[in-house]
């Protein structure tokens, strides 16, 4: 656990510093101290041993190797297209950008640990990217709040699901290439994200939502009782019908010659208890009954409907609820639920921000901010994803060798 602790502080250390060094944000200082920021995160992915993180033996390890015996990248991209099977340990299926990433990388070297180098720095360049879109469009936005929020709620994840975080951290940049006004970028960006996990297309969802919220001036959503209780209310109602909902879906699906592929993902395949369900929301939950408060200190609103990205942030809020509130009871499902929690990555930063009173921000920041460790902490020792413990014969090696 130290060595993750280690280098999340040491990262978020170094873009702190840059954030506050470099008020130009296009010189080549910032690019590069940027990129030396994360390294320390994206090194520890790369160098740890292909035990850490149960995907490993799915489609790195297997898919890999089999790379290696190919002389032609279309026929590995072909034969990979037709594995029907999911099984450990032998080659999975995956989306064609994926099997393009591996099959470059395995001609390039031997060591799969690039891939799993690649893949964290792809994701966490598209974070961080991503982030200084926003807070160049909007300072309210925190880059290295949100690089925290990665960390602490998406990075040991990533070290397991590593696909579909990537995928979901592509949607996430896409989105804000949209709120740039850069169609054809945000367009090409989430297209990319579907070639590395096709599920990433649930993204569009948030698009649609954001244009709806430019557009629609009245008849918004009327907040007439706390965001938090909006949030406890779809959480109860999701663990009490949810399990009568997805019968629904099985008898529908089981009806339905051409989705009957899909029948296995709708399948009853186990869940968490409530608490370790409610650990997946308990962040959402927990800062906005702080804003809760702060709204009734300040008299002013923050979950304001005239704000559209408060109110974007606070819908996707809604569907990372509903999603993650499935864990109870499956654990196929609810994984959608990342590319709307992504989410969180600007939103938390950005709905303290609208905390007028100074020390009530600072105190607001710091309970947030203890809390995402906790969770951190809570789910790595979980033992979920086999990510901990931690090991690596490459940092081994060295620190012996330094001792």
């Amino acid at each position: 656990m130290a060595i993750y602790i280690s280098a999340i502080l040491l990262s978020l250390i170094l873009i702190l510093i840059t954030n506050s060094i470099f008020v130009e944000q296009h010189s080549f200082g910032y690019y590069l101290f940027s990129t030396i920021s994360l390294l320390p995160t994206t090194v520890i992915a790369g160098i740890r041993d292909l035990t850490v993180g149960t995907d490993i033996r799915h489609y790195i390890t297997p898919n890999f190797s089999a790379a290696q015996s190919y002389h032609s990248l279309f026929d590995y991209v072909s034969y990979v297209n037709n594995i029907k099977t999911a099984y450990v340990d032998t080659v999975n299926h995956t989306e064609m950008g994926y099997s393009v990433l591996v099959y470059v990388i395995a001609k390039v070297s031997a060591n799969p640990m690039w891939l799993l180098f690649t893949l964290q720095a792809i994701t966490v360049i598209s974070i961080y990217v991503g982030l200084n879109i926003l807070h160049r469009k909007n300072n309210q936005i925190s880059v290295t709040f949100g690089m925290l929020v990665y960390y602490t709620i998406f990075f040991g994840p990533s070290l397991n699901i590593m696909r579909q975080t990537l995928a979901a951290s592509l949607v996430f940049l896409s989105f804000t290439l949209l709120y740039k006004k850069l169609f054809i970028r945000s367009f090409i960006t989430i297209l990319v994200a579907s070639q590395f996990h096709l599920s990433s297309l649930i993204g569009i969802v948030v698009f649609i939502i954001y244009i709806w919220v430019q557009r629609r001036k009245k008849n918004k959503f009327t907040f007439n009782l706390p965001s938090s209780v909006y949030v406890m209310i779809l959480f109860v109602i999701v663990l009490v019908t949810g399990p009568l909902v997805f019968k629904a879906l099985q008898y529908t699906v089981s009806q339905i010659s051409l989705l009957q592929k899909y029948s296995s993902s709708l399948d009853y395949t186990g869940g968490y208890s409530i608490s370790g369900t409610l650990l997946f929301v308990i962040s959402d939950l927990v800062l906005f009954i702080i804003l809760n408060i702060a709204e009734k200190v300040q008299k002013s609103r923050i979950f304001d409907k005239e704000d559209n990205l408060s109110y974007l942030f606070f819908i996707t809020t809604l569907f990372t609820t509903f999603f993650f509130g499935m864990y109870s009871f499956q654990n196929v499902v609810p994984r959608l639920g990342i590319f709307f929690s992504i989410f969180r990555v600007a939103a938390y930063s950005y709905y303290i921000s609208k905390i007028k009173a100074l020390d009530l921000r600072i105190v607001s920041s710091i309970i947030v901010i203890l809390l995402l460790f906790v969770i951190f902490f809570k789910v790595t020792l979980s033992g979920s994803g086999e990510i901990f413990p931690y090991k690596s014969e490459i940092w081994d090696n060295f620190i012996n060798n330094i001792v």
